[in-house]
């Protein structure tokens, strides 16, 4: 009976101390009139994620005759982020080197308001082969005047002969628990060794 006493006791003093608490949170004295103060209810209005449809973002890939931009593709991550997916294809047979995608985002007045350049994760793209990329857009604030985005590339030839050439054969996949396995192995076929060996995996 002094148990059940105890905890009512606590329990009604935690519920008067989550009022007053909520009472000291709500009754703030804005002393400076012309102070900002960021409300919750400020994310919903005509300015906020809420109306932003990423799908009607224009996506606009310039390349050349050499290098071509293909599968862009657009969406939003479960953190809210914009994420722009698409991958480089070198459709001649020099290689590609100091590969840089760019990025440029556009509002409806035609004005650049966002600029990015994305580095490649390689030294060299050879001929015929492919280079995924992706770019993260965090500024949540600009989402909603994006209008159009213009991707790009930058490289230079190689006209470098190289001794090594690999080749990857996919041998397997399987799925363990909640991973997705992929086993497959990378054959030399050149003459040269090779060095500082990437393994790209693009899903479609």
């Amino acid at each position: 009976y002094l148990f059940s006493t105890l905890i009512i006791e606590i329990n009604s003093n935690l519920y008067i101390g989550f009022i007053y608490f909520i009472l000291l949170t709500s009754c703030k004295i804005r002393d400076n009139p012309d102070e900002q103060i960021i409300d919750y209810s400020d994310y919903k209005n005509k300015s906020s994620l809420y109306l932003f449809d990423y799908e009607k973002i224009v996506l606009e890939s310039t390349g050349s005759i050499d290098v071509k931009i293909e599968n862009c593709n657009l969406y939003l991550d479960i953190y809210e982020d914009l994420v722009i997916l698409g991958e480089v294809k070198n459709d001649s047979k020099v290689n590609k080197t100091n590969i840089e995608i760019t990025v440029d985002f556009y509002n409806k007045g035609g004005e650049k308001i966002i600029s990015a350049a994305i580095p490649a994760h390689i030294n060299y793209l050879r001929g015929g082969s492919r280079l995924p990329f992706y770019y993260y857009l965090t500024e949540r604030e600009k989402y909603i005047d994006i209008s159009k985005i213009k991707i790009g590339v930058n490289y230079k030839n190689c006209y470098e002969r190289f001794e090594g050439n690999p080749i990857v054969e996919n041998e397997s996949y399987y799925y363990k628990e909640d991973y997705l396995i992929i086993e497959g192995k990378v054959i030399n076929i050149g003459e040269g060794k090779i060095r500082n060996l990437k393994l790209f995996c693009t899903f479609y």
